[in-house]
């Protein structure tokens, strides 16, 4: 039996006009004070991206490590 995927299939060039529109939301809500908003947009926004680029949860988990140590060290 064939798994049912309610999410589309969309092309690089569909997910790159997403995260325009992302983005452009993020700076609306920002402007309006919606801290919230930000944060939940900012999240979507990251994971298209780790679609985009076909990044997995090891490597971003990496980053991620890399990131906060650096801040850390500051």
């Amino acid at each position: 039996m064939s798994k049912l995927s309610l999410v589309p299939k969309l092309a690089d060039g569909d997910r790159r006009q997403l995260l325009q529109d992302i983005a452009g939301l993020i700076a609306r809500a920002r402007s309006s004070g919606l801290t919230e908003s930000v944060f939940l947009l900012s999240m979507a926004y990251l994971d298209l991206q780790t679609k985009i680029y076909d990044i997995n949860d090891e490597e971003l988990d990496a980053f991620s490590k890399v990131i906060r140590s650096s801040v850390e060290s500051v």
